[in-house]
């Protein structure tokens, strides 16, 4: 398109039109030079002293960690893990707890769930971490998210999380499923079953893995109607409760409205 185009000449140009002391590249941002040279000892970042003289990075900000433990019951059962979110959001924004975020040109809120909850199951003890910007007591930050805490779910416990203590894991998960009375009558019969074979693998929905869920079952029994199990979380994935009413013989017994619960969250 422009044959004769030289691009020496140009930057030539441009460098005659530049002070003293800038950068003369083409394209290349004005910087002073006495920033580009910082002084010893001494980080880019303004009042940020590097531990050991200038010879190492920044030492990272400390962001203050709390645990929360709170219950998901009622309607709120029905509610998707996304809407919960931004539902904590909320929660905490009502309650001013200073919230740290992440970086970029889209900051997040620091909270994570490790276990999320599938939508109709109630969770009587679920587990939230999060950071905040600035230091906070844990009697303070108890106090307002009782005062604003959304209908359906209820603050049982609060911790604030020494430094260097490692983000929650889950190790296991306790289910209660409470069965029809119709169905109660061989239900005993195939809990003796499953709990004497070494393997039953069950095929899942979706396009999903097959998974064996006896290595992951570790307690199931059956009383008064209630169906109680703790099923273990490796990190390469675990079962629920649907897998093991599979496993039972009875994969139509979530269809039809059953009320499950989520007792427990035990994390590492």
């Amino acid at each position: 398109m422009f044959p004769n185009w030289d691009c020496s000449s140009v930057k030539t140009m441009v460098a005659a039109t530049r002070p003293p002391g800038r950068c003369v590249a083409l394209g290349a941002r004005d910087r002073p030079a006495e920033r580009q040279s910082p002084t010893p000892g001494a980080s880019f970042i303004t009042g940020c002293p590097l531990a050991n003289g200038g010879k190492g990075a920044c030492r990272a900000m400390v962001r203050q960690r709390v645990r929360i433990r709170f219950s998901k019951q009622g309607n709120s059962r029905f509610v998707g893990h996304r809407d919960v979110m931004r539902c904590f959001e909320r929660w905490f924004r009502r309650a001013d707890v200073p919230l740290g975020f992440s970086e970029g040109f889209h900051p997040k809120p620091r909270m994570t769930f490790p276990a999320p909850l599938a939508v109709g199951i109630e969770g009587l003890d679920e587990v939230m971490e999060l950071e905040l910007s600035a230091p906070q007591t844990a009697e303070a930050l108890r106090e307002r998210l009782l005062w604003h805490s959304p209908p359906g779910f209820r603050l049982r416990r609060l911790d604030v999380l020494p430094p260097g203590t490692p983000k929650a894991r889950p190790r296991a998960f306790c289910y209660r499923v409470h069965l029809p009375p119709e169905r109660c009558d061989g239900m005993a019969e195939g809990v003796e079953r499953l709990l004497a074979l070494a393997s039953v693998r069950v095929e899942r929905r979706g396009g999903r893995a097959a998974v064996d869920v006896r290595p992951l079952l570790d307690r199931l029994e059956l009383c008064e109607g209630v169906l109680s199990m703790r099923l273990l979380a490796p990190p390469s994935g675990g079962a629920s409760p649907r897998d093991l009413l599979a496993a039972l013989g009875q994969p139509d017994l979530l269809g039809e409205g059953l009320r499950v619960e989520r007792t427990a969250v035990e994390v590492r």
